[in-house]
């Protein structure tokens, strides 16, 4: 038998102000397939972010995150997709994604989105500090 963390653990974390969180709280939670699992809302501390760190214009902003330790695969690819409702219910709520778990192909309009203000400011970044494409990944064009 598989030990949990020879499973799938997939999880979501997204910045959302507390605001917003309070209004998306309901229709996120009623979208995961809850059970045992680690459900966490983390105050952020907003001051000394580093320039290019994609947080909501909110005045309290928190870090809600949800993570499912031990998927058996027979419910993989639903939990993926209530993961990826949940997720756009958290952004469509004015929430940022936490980028190291937001699975599929992104484009340009989801990275302005994602960034927001600071998107030039990360393209600006990125021909500067990286002319050649070296640091990049699936989700890092």
């Amino acid at each position: 038998m598989a030990s949990p963390w020879e499973r799938a653990h997939p999880y979501i974390g997204a910045f959302i102000g507390v605001d917003a969180l309070v209004q998306v709280l309901p229709a996120v939670l009623d979208t995961l397939p809850l059970g045992e699992g680690h459900r966490g809302i983390f105050f952020v501390a907003t001051n000394g972010v580093p320039p290019l760190m994609a947080l909501p214009e909110a005045e309290d902003v928190v870090f809600f995150s949800v993570i499912y330790p031990q998927i058996v695969p027979l419910f993989l690819d639903d939990t993926l997709a209530a993961f990826q409702c949940a997720g756009n219910l958290l952004v469509e709520g004015g929430g940022r994604r936490y980028v190291a778990d937001w699975l599929g192909d992104r484009g340009e309009d989801d990275w302005r989105e994602h960034f927001g203000s600071r998107y030039s400011r990360w393209v600006e970044s990125k021909r500067r500090f990286d002319p050649h494409g070296v640091f990049r990944s699936v989700l890092l064009p």
